[in-house]
């Protein structure tokens, strides 16, 4: 970009002796863990309280059991905030540190390694995929139609994920699943719409991108997810979990339809199994907090990822499109947002930049067929700035 939409706190050197510096640290240690969280970003108290505020005030009327926000103002400052269960059945508080799977998240990642290998010579966005793996149709398919969803395969759910009323589905997830299980059912799934007719959301392109980089790399999406994306952008707390790998910080993940099994108390189901059976497939099987996901967001706006160029045509929105390469781009009465959204099974989350203002607003529910409440917290904390 010729312009940056975020600034950078200029850094200034610590003028504490070493004896003070110590007492400093150790006086914040004894801090409740969610205001010490939100003070690291430079936040005093009375404004970290305020956030807390908006944030329940903003979550009131939501069914989601529980939800943890995170800003980063364009000053640097981070605040963030949990509300409600982690998990039902067990009484157990959402913390700041909880985790949730990330979803299509992880497609401006993918889109991202994309663009490093092309930035490296590997490939490029006008190859057609059949270049790179077996797929029905794949010689009339770019790489680029798989990252900007306009290959018109079908999809392997059948139906969105976030969608209700799909019996197949919770049948499908009962049992584990590969990402060679779901292309081959997404082989025989027929096409929705001609090659680069239209752009609409398909899981199948991400499935096939992931399948893409690792034959490309010549090792798995984990390992390059880990070196290219999580490493250098020290998301400590973002990983693939192993089909029997326990994580305690992972919220319990929910729904509210038909079809997902007992219901317990206020109506939900919990739909942990399902996410756990997806855990094969690189977007769904991403587990991140919510200041995991702002580092990220922010390397990928600031060129820590990708060069300039790529970014920027990253973000471009082609003629007759209405997003960019993996990359959403949303305008309306509250402004221009970026970003992306993701859902899973159990959990849902947006990662947004806010163009006109400058912050970054990350929000993950273990809810998944819901929505999020961005606009209200967005009026409660901008009302009299409203772009």
């Amino acid at each position: 970009m010729s312009q940056k939409l975020f600034f950078n706190p200029k850094g200034r050197p610590h003028k504490y002796p070493g004896r003070i510096l110590f007492l400093v640290f150790f006086i914040a240690s004894l801090l409740p863990a969610e205001l010490r969280s939100a003070k690291a970003g430079g936040a005093n108290e009375k404004e970290s309280r305020l956030f807390k505020e908006q944030v329940e005030k903003a979550t009131a009327e939501s069914r989601i059991p529980g939800m943890v926000i995170a800003i980063r103002e364009p000053d640097g400052r981070i605040f963030a905030a949990a509300v409600g269960k982690s998990d039902i059945s067990n009484n157990k508080p959402m913390r700041i540190r909880n985790s949730f799977y990330i979803g299509s998240i992880s497609q401006s990642m993918l889109t991202a390694i994309v663009f490093k290998l092309e930035e490296e010579g590997k490939l490029k966005l006008e190859d057609p995929i059949s270049r790179f793996l077996e797929f029905p149709g794949g010689n009339n398919v770019t790489v680029e139609m798989l990252m900007d969803n306009s290959s018109g395969f079908g999809d392997w759910t059948g139906i969105d994920l976030r969608s209700t009323g799909n019996p197949k589905l919770p049948e499908l997830l009962k049992s584990p699943q590969s990402i060679d299980s779901l292309i081959k059912i997404a082989a025989d799934a027929e096409p929705n719409f001609q090659p680069g007719e239209r752009q609409e959301g398909c899981y199948t392109n991400l499935l096939l991108l992931s399948k893409l980089i690792a034959n490309v790399e010549g090792r798995s999406a984990p390992e390059i997810f880990h070196e290219r994306i999580f490493k250098p952008l020290g998301m400590q707390n973002t990983r693939y979990l192993g089909l029997e790998e326990t994580l305690d910080s992972l919220a319990k993940g929910y729904r509210i339809e038909e079809g997902w099994g007992e219901r317990i108390e206020q109506g939900f189901t919990e739909v942990s199994w399902a996410d756990k059976n997806l855990r094969g497939l690189p977007e769904l099987g991403i587990v991140s907090d919510a200041k995991d996901v702002i580092k990220y967001h922010v390397g990928l706006r600031n060129d820590r990822l990708i060069s300039e160029t790529s970014f920027k045509r990253m973000r471009h929105v082609r003629p007759g499109k209405f997003n960019g390469l993996g990359y959403q781009i949303a305008k309306g009465p509250r402004g221009t947002w970026e970003g992306n959204n993701g859902h899973a099974v159990g959990h849902l989350s947006v990662s947004y930049f806010h163009v006109q203002k400058g912050f970054y607003i990350v929000m993950m529910g273990n809810l998944g067929d819901t929505a999020l409440p961005v606009a209200k917290l967005f009026d409660l904390r901008y009302k009299d700035s409203r772009e």
